[in-house]
């Protein structure tokens, strides 16, 4: 659990890790937009994790996960750009989550 932990708070837009062994929770910034949304995008990369509130991501992973699970969940949400710009992106249609960003900020 301490692995995993360290490695989510030192994401982009983390501010804060909590819970015990590997039930984790995070808190994101603002920047970071809705949590529901992150969710569905992580769950198109192929990471299960869940929203509990706007700003909360919950992690739930089996207790046979090693640390290559969790490496590649952080790959996930970072690699992928998740927890980054949420702007940067090829595609022509943009997702709802970077219409409500763009409206609220303008531009990343």
């Amino acid at each position: 659990g301490a692995y995993m932990e360290a490695k989510l708070a030192k994401l982009p837009h983390v501010t804060e890790v909590r819970g015990r062994g590997l039930m984790l929770g995070c808190d994101l910034d603002d920047a970071a937009g809705d949590a529901h949304d992150i969710v569905a995008r992580a769950l198109a990369a192929g990471a299960v994790i869940n929203a509990t509130g706007a700003h909360t991501l919950r992690f739930l992973p089996p207790l046979v996960c090693e640390e290559a699970d969790v490496d590649s969940l952080i790959e996930i949400l970072s690699g992928s750009g998740l927890l980054t710009c949420p702007m940067r992106h090829d595609s022509a249609v943009w997702s709802p989550f970077c219409l409500r960003f763009a409206k609220a900020r303008g531009t990343c």
